[in-house]
């Protein structure tokens, strides 16, 4: 499932190719690879929160998305990390790593128990 939502309509949307750009709809694709544990869209949905491109923005959860991204091999991840933490309180760097955690566990636990 994570192919397709990548390289179908998450960059159409987002892009506006061969579709209406629409910033929200491109959030839902990222979201649903980004669950899945897709590094791609866990970067793109972080550059989405990070940007307040089709969600309200929250340097924290970018923060977050990104640092998940970044333990999944996304190179450019650490530039942006470095970024961003300059923009956080000491206090929403660590809830951001703590939600990353968090994170990480109940994906793990889920994936676990799919037995995968």
């Amino acid at each position: 499932m994570v192919g397709p939502i990548l390289g179908g309509p998450t960059n159409s949307y987002h892009i506006g190719a061969g579709v209406t750009k629409d910033y929200a709809e491109a959030v839902k694709w990222y979201r649903k690879a980004a669950d899945q544990g897709d590094a791609r869209g866990q970067s793109e949905l972080g550059n989405c929160y990070a940007s307040g491109q089709g969600v309200t923005e929250e340097k924290e959860t970018g923060y977050m998305w990104y640092l998940l991204a970044e333990a999944r091999g996304i190179d450019h991840a650490r530039q942006v990390i470095e970024y961003i933490e300059k923009k956080l309180t000491p206090e929403q760097r660590l809830n951001g790593q703590k939600r990353a955690r968090e994170w990480q566990a109940a994906f793990d636990k889920a994936k676990e128990a799919k037995g995968n």
